[in-house]
């Protein structure tokens, strides 16, 4: 299982069926939803579009587990609540999964 932050641009690579946490290293909590220019490209199989993760508390960030499709392909995913202009406007962000 791996770390991937929730408001990243950068694609998260990962592996079918696989286990991955997502966490928010803001304060403030951070929408995760489907992508309505892909709607039919939700990567997880869990949880259920849309969900929210807390913001950080302390030294702790927000966290959600989720676990991948199991079936590769280039998936999307959509956020509200990141930070500044070069996060929360680098929508969809993209997971590829093989």
């Amino acid at each position: 299982m791996a770390d991937h932050d929730v408001c990243s641009s950068s694609p998260l690579r990962t592996r079918a069926n696989s286990g991955e946490t997502l966490k928010n290293e803001n304060t403030n909590p951070v929408n995760v939803r489907v992508d309505s220019t892909h709607p039919s490209s939700w990567p997880f199989s869990f949880p259920a579009a849309p969900f929210q993760i807390n913001g950080r508390v302390g030294s702790n960030p927000g966290v959600q587990g989720v676990v991948l499709l199991n079936r590769s392909g280039t998936y999307y995913y959509v956020t509200s609540g990141c930070p500044g202009i070069s996060k929360e406007d680098t929508n969809p962000k993209t997971v590829i999964i093989s």
